[in-house]
Order: structure tokens, then sequence, then C-alpha cells
């Protein structure tokens, strides 16, 4: 997603609505928790990762990006 089409999205909201993220804390649980930080990275990349199922043993590609090594604009919400 374009910061432009974030934008968009955001604007049809609710503006006084709480903006959340799924927290990276392991004690957490993945519990969701306000946002706070927005930071752009002036080096990432685009890359495909190969990743494996923990219920079926499956692998699968899914494209991640990296926040340096590379040539694009970043925008990171956490």
């Amino acid at each position: 997603m374009k910061v432009s089409e974030l934008i968009t999205k955001l604007q049809a909201l609710d503006q006084d609505a709480e903006v959340t993220v799924t927290s990276a804390n392991f004690e957490l649980n993945g519990a969701y928790v306000s946002a706070t930080l927005i930071r752009q990275y002036n080096e990432g990349k685009k890359f495909s990762e190969t990743f494996r199922d923990a219920f079926d043993g499956e692998t699968y590609d899914k494209e991640v990006w990296s926040m340096t090594g590379g040539d694009c604009r970043v925008v990171m919400i956490s």
C-alpha cells in the first residue's frame, strides 16, 4: 500500500479513532496496542522469502520488506 492510499483510507474514518497495531512484544502475545511510531526508511527493498507453516509443515513464499539494502522509501507504523 502506498502512503497516498493509506491517507485516502484514513480520511474516510473517524478522525478521533485510536490507531492500533499488533504488539511485537512476546509477553503481550499479539495484543493490540496504540501505534506510537511512524518512520520512513529511505533504503528499503522488497524480496521473496520462504516460510514454513507451523501447522502442516508446508513451505510457502511471501513478499516481505527489509528496511536496508535497497533504494525504495518505506514507511513503517508500529
